[in-house]
């Protein structure tokens, strides 16, 4: 009955070994990426960071990559944003993915005139259908024509795409098969 309960307990603990992924991030260096003003975007010297200015001729900044290679384990692309609306503005940050035409993120609003509007957060999206290609991306900052200034900002940071890989059943399998051996083995020479 021992033997039954260690070679369970060992088999158990392949099995969770098994089903495990292992995770990892790829950042992205926003100094790859292309911009139309760019005295109105500043990309940090390591490339985790852009902040976009308002920019009182052009409307919108943008910053954006037309072929954003997508990785064969691509799960989900994912990026920190902070969106200060100044007093008596209209403002706007908009996220492209896939097809520049039609965000599908969409922020931003109008500021009183005491207090800033500020919006913050993490926003992700699965990638996985697009494991292995390209995707044009693009971060948009846009005032609105009634804007009272041109002091709101926009920062966006950590873009990353997440990976996940399974490790392979087969080499499993073997590492299972031969710890239950060993452990059939050693149980049977203390009996």
């Amino acid at each position: 009955m021992l033997i039954i309960k260690r070679c369970t307990i060992w088999l158990f603990g392949v099995l969770c070994l098994a089903t495990s992924t292992h995770v990892s991030a790829i950042l992205i260096d926003l100094n790859t990426l292309s911009t139309n003003v760019s005295s109105a975007v500043a990309i940090s010297g390591d490339g985790l960071s852009a902040t976009f200015t308002e920019d009182p001729v052009y409307s919108p900044v943008a910053l954006w990559d037309t072929g954003l290679l997508m990785p064969a384990d691509s799960e989900i692309l994912s990026f920190d944003y902070e969106l200060i609306v100044a007093t008596g503005n209209n403002d706007y940050f908009d996220f492209y993915l896939g097809d520049l035409t039609s965000p599908i993120f969409s922020v931003g609003g109008a500021a009183d005139e005491v207090e800033p509007l500020i919006l913050s957060g993490t926003y992700m999206v699965d990638v996985s259908p697009f494991a292995n290609s390209t995707l044009p991306l693009a971060f948009s900052f846009i005032y609105d024509w009634g804007d009272g200034g041109f002091d709101s900002t926009l920062v966006v940071s950590n873009l990353e795409i997440i990976e996940r890989s399974v490790p392979e059943s087969s080499t499993l399998m073997l590492l299972a098969v031969g710890l239950f051996c060993i452990t059939w083995l050693s149980s049977h020479r203390a009996n």
